[in-house]
Order: C-alpha cells, then structure tokens, then sequence
C-alpha cells in the first residue's frame, strides 16, 4: 500500500518480469531474473487488482484464466496437472470495503 505515484505498480513489474529496473537486481532463488528473463519469467505471476477475481470460480479457476489469458498458445495446450478436479471450492477471502 502506499499513495498513488509512489512506485507501487512499478515495483511489482520488475518483480515479475514485465520491466527490467535501471538499477539494482531482481533475484529468484538466486537467479537474476532479467539474466534470464525469458526462462524464469513463466515462474512468476501476479494479478494486480482484487476485482480481477471472479467471486463464481475456484481460486484455481481464477488463477488458469488469469494464465490463459497472459500465456503463449503453446503454453495453453499443455495438459493440465493429474490433480485436476480435486480442487477445494474455496473462495477468495476479501478486505471489507
């Protein structure tokens, strides 16, 4: 949280690979990221407002079309994990307004 302005959204695309900084270092696991942004990028995800989630899908629902809809097409016709349909329905938990 902090005041509109102040880096915030910023801050969070160079976390995520979308913006490499012009100074400093972005690690993951060690690893500089923007190094080896293109093959560590697909490791980090972030959904940048709480409306984005549909309050009538799963959290992994949520999370897969959050992906679907940022992902290659090669990425999207992978198969899903063995796990796929024993996901609890929970739901988001939210801030009051």
């Amino acid at each position: 949280m902090g005041a509109s302005g102040s880096g915030k959204s910023t801050l969070m695309r160079a976390l995520s690979g979308q913006l490499q900084p012009s100074q400093g270092e972005v690690l993951l696991n060690g690893q500089s990221l923007y190094a080896d942004v293109e093959h560590l990028k697909r490791f980090v995800s972030y959904i940048p407002q709480d409306d984005a989630f549909d309050d009538h899908l799963t959290i992994e629902e949520n999370m897969s079309f959050a992906a679907a809809i940022r992902s290659p097409a090669s990425l999207a016709a992978r198969p899903r994990a063995a796990h796929r349909g024993q996901a609890h329905r929970t739901r988001p938990q939210r801030a009051p307004r």
